[in-house]
């Protein structure tokens, strides 16, 4: 099976594909087909590739493209990390077989002091560099968390595993992951930098909430769980597209 992985995807969504296609292993080159991961990405091909075709949207943190959605109606299976990319594609996934794979737990590593701004918007970024302090204090670490589907999920798992203490930046979609794991939900670029340099300057209270995330992040799947389920995905993808090819 022949994996296809979208560019433009952020930093974090990377590090946990690579976890995950690493798991696969080289065992899937054996199966037919086409896996796709990531549809934001407009020379992401559908049309010529070899079924069964598998999709894994890996949606965000950006809006929904209508190219995006057109992949994922071509599938013969779609693969979710998370049932709230079911939102993401209401039309499309409509009558195609659905796995929820689930985010795979990641490794921890040793607490990272400073500020992670992640894929933020230019203008949050901008506001904390006109107002932040010179240098963080020691042992005070914080990742910011932004935009929809997945991807926000993905950078608050990999700042947890961190030790860091998560801020969900202006338009980050409310998730039962982030109330979980306590990140601290900003509504305003003033706010953000007020959440952050009080964090910053705080350090007994973000080691708290980096252990709290960390804690949640422990609970998730596997990656060899969730290898598995995309296992099954592809298995669904075979068996849809031998019943249209009848």
């Amino acid at each position: 099976m022949k994996i296809q992985i979208a560019t433009g995807l952020t930093p974090q969504m990377n590090l946990m594909i690579g976890h995950l296609v690493d798991e696969l292993g080289t065992g899937i080159d054996a199966l037919p087909g086409t896996l796709v991961i990531g549809v934001d990405d407009p020379t992401v091909p559908t049309a010529g590739v070899e079924r069964p075709l598998a999709v894994m949207p890996a949606h965000g943190p950006g809006r929904t493209t209508p190219w995006g959605a057109a992949v994922v109606a071509a599938a013969d299976a779609v693969i979710l990390f998370d049932a709230c990319e079911v939102h993401a594609y209401p039309d499309a996934l409509a009558d195609r077989s659905v796995v929820i794979c689930g985010l795979p737990r990641p490794e921890p590593s040793a607490t990272i002091a400073g500020l992670d701004v992640g894929n933020a918007p230019e203008e949050i970024c901008r506001a904390w560099l006109r107002e932040s302090p010179a240098a963080p204090p020691p042992d005070a670490g914080v990742a910011w968390v932004w935009g929809r589907g997945v991807a926000p999920l993905a950078a608050a798992l990999d700042g947890w595993r961190a030790g860091r203490a998560v801020v969900a930046l202006p338009q980050t979609d409310d998730h039962d992951l982030l109330r979980r794991g306590q990140a601290l939900r900003v509504h305003s670029v003033a706010e953000a930098v007020e959440a952050t340099r009080f964090l910053l300057e705080n350090p007994p209270l973000a080691q708290a909430l980096g252990a709290r995330g960390r804690a949640v992040a422990a609970q998730m799947p596997s990656v060899r769980r969730v290898a598995l389920r995309v296992l099954e995905g592809m298995e669904l993808a075979r068996q849809s597209a031998m019943v249209v090819s009848r």
